[in-house]
């Protein structure tokens, strides 16, 4: 039988970590809906779901499992079509859910910008991801860097000011008590 390993969670969270380390999931063909979005900027999410599927569709038909990364929230409409449409390709799916604190996913994105990795388009469309997906009852909101400073901090940022904008990420988290380590696994489940 096929099989389709979903690795789920926000930029930072660990999911490419897990993929290249874990020893069931590191050789084996991967998508990331991250690449689409580089591949094709101008995608809206239902386009870039659109395109991923039709990888993953041809992608099953020539290899028996098949890994794919993304930010597919739990209930949400684009994990319930991805996992639909894997289904129907005939694979059983698993889904793994990663989450860290939100001052770790920043300073992983930092720090891919700060080597080169990433572009600076890159970093201020994670880092705005990242504020988009936040729970506003995140400990951020009672902390000396508030979203409402953050959000000119996004301003800049989209202004071209990633450096600022990382200066004001990084006051935020060095007043908190330093987080470190590996992905906090949150759920898992077979579809």
């Amino acid at each position: 039988m096929k099989r389709a390993s979903i690795l789920s969670g926000v930029s930072g969270t660990g999911k490419t970590h897990t993929r290249t380390t874990d020893p069931e999931l590191k050789d084996l063909p991967h998508l990331d809906i991250a690449e689409v979005y580089r591949e094709f900027p101008e995608f809206d999410w239902s386009e870039a779901l659109g395109c991923l599927l039709k990888r993953a569709r041809k992608m099953l038909q020539e290899h028996d499992t098949i890994v794919i990364e993304g930010h597919f929230l739990p209930g949400s409409t684009t994990r319930k079509m991805l996992v639909d449409d894997l289904k129907v390709a005939g694979a059983k799916v698993d889904v793994r859910w990663f989450w860290v604190p939100l001052e770790v996913c920043v300073q992983r994105i930092s720090d891919q910008w700060e080597r080169g990795e990433i572009s600076a388009a890159e970093c201020r469309r994670r880092i705005e991801l990242l504020r988009d997906c936040w729970k506003p009852q995140d400990p951020l909101t009672r902390d000396d860097v508030t979203w409402e400073e953050l959000g000119r901090g996004f301003k800049a940022a989209v202004e071209n000011d990633v450096a600022g904008l990382l200066d004001l990420l990084q006051r935020w988290i060095d007043a908190r008590e330093e987080v470190r380590g590996t992905c906090l696994m949150q759920h898992s489940e077979v579809c």
